[in-house]
C-alpha cells in the first residue's frame, strides 16, 4: 500500500472485526449472495472489472481509487476499498458508503483498526484525518515526522 492510499474492508454487521495477522488482516468474507450483489453494484458504477489475479477482480483504476473483490473457493468473497487521497474522493466515499449500506456491512479502517458506520461525512472525515491525507497535503512535513519517530 502506498502512503497516499487509505484502505477499508467491508465487514458483515454480524461478523467479528478483522484480526491482524502477519500477512495483513483475517477478514470475515461476504457470503456468495452478498458478493454477487456487490459485483452487480460495482459493475453498474464502474463497468466491467479487470482481473488482478485469478479470483481477484478490480473495479476502478489500478493507481487510483478502486474496489477489490477477492473470491474464495467456497463462493464467498472479501471486499476492500482503496481510496487514493491524491484526488477528489468525495464521490468514491459516497459510493463506498452506499455499497456498505446495501450489503449490511460496516467499514473497517485498516490504518486505525477501527470500524466505521457507512456514513459519507464520517468516512470523508476519517480520510481527511488519515496518514494518507497528511502525506498528500504536505509530503515533506510528513516524511520529517516519520524520520523523527523511533
Amino acid at each position: 500500500m502506498a502512503t497516499w492510499q487509505f484502505d477499508l474492508y467491508f465487514v458483515p454487521r454480524d461478523a467479528s472485526l478483522p484480526l491482524r495477522t502477519d500477512e495483513g488482516y483475517d477478514v470475515q468474507p461476504l457470503v456468495t449472495s452478498t458478493a454477487l450483489e456487490a459485483h452487480s453494484f460495482l459493475t453498474k458504477h464502474f463497468g466491467q472489472p479487470w482481473p488482478m489475479l485469478e479470483g481477484w477482480l478490480v473495479f476502478g483504476e489500478e493507481s487510483g481509487s478502486r474496489f477489490d473483490l477477492v473470491s474464495n473457493e467456497d463462493g464467498s468473497s472479501e471486499l476492500k476499498a482503496r481510496i487514493d487521497a491524491r484526488g477528489n474522493s468525495e464521490s468514491f466515499c459516497n459510493i463506498a458508503c452506499e455499497l456498505a449500506q446495501l450489503l449490511h456491512c460496516l467499514l473497517f479502517i485498516v490504518e486505525s483498526s477501527l470500524p466505521l458506520e457507512p456514513n459519507p461525512a464520517k468516512l470523508i472525515s476519517a480520510l481527511n484525518n488519515s496518514r494518507a491525507s497528511k502525506f498528500v497535503s504536505n509530503p515533506r512535513e510528513f516524511l520529517r515526522g516519520v524520520s523523527n519517530v523511533g
